[in-house]
Order: structure tokens, then sequence, then C-alpha cells
């Protein structure tokens, strides 16, 4: 899953503005790329490697962002996907983005 329309209509469940969606997944690079692979198309948020390894890719797409922050909101993310047994890589980066991108 890494087109728009699929990850809006994943993210619906977390009542978050299609616009901001858009908005959010149009600052991903070449979301296709992410997931070009089995082993990509799902994302694990379970330790500290797995939070920084996002984090810096968050990082390296955003400015002016305070690293801390981004672990936040990573972490909120992860509470939030908690009950989801794979998680879609590009959907919780659109999540993520959400929560720091006003």
């Amino acid at each position: 899953m890494y087109e728009l329309d699929q990850i809006t209509r994943y993210l619906r469940k977390f009542e978050l503005d299609e616009v901001h969606i858009q908005r959010c997944y149009e600052m991903i690079p070449d979301p296709e790329s992410k997931v070009d692979s089995g082993d990509k198309l799902y994302i694990k948020c379970e330790s500290v490697y797995d939070i920084n390894t996002i984090g810096s890719f968050i990082e390296n797409i955003t400015t002016n962002i305070d690293k801390g922050y981004i672990v936040v909101a990573i972490k909120k993310t992860a509470t939030q996907f908690s009950y989801v047994s794979k998680i879609p890589r590009i959907a919780f980066y659109v999540v993520v983005l959400s929560k720091i991108i006003k």
C-alpha cells in the first residue's frame, strides 16, 4: 500500500482530514520505492533502533523540527497502531507527519 487513495482509505479510522493526509503524503519522496519489496511494505516500531530509524527518515524530509518532538510523535503513532499486527509503512509515516506538520 503506497498510493494516496489507498492511504486515505486506510487512514479514515484515524479521523485525519483528507487534505492533511495528502499534504503529508506528498512530503514522502517516492513512496513507491519505500515499499518496493515485501519486507518494506510494513514497519516495526518496537525498539529504540526502529524509532531512531523512523526518526532519521522523518527528520530528513522535514525542516526545523526538533528530533525529540519527532520521537514523541513516532511513539504516539506506534501506540495508535498497537492493535495492528502489520503496520503499513507509508500510512505510518503519514500519521507521524500529521502530528508534526500543522
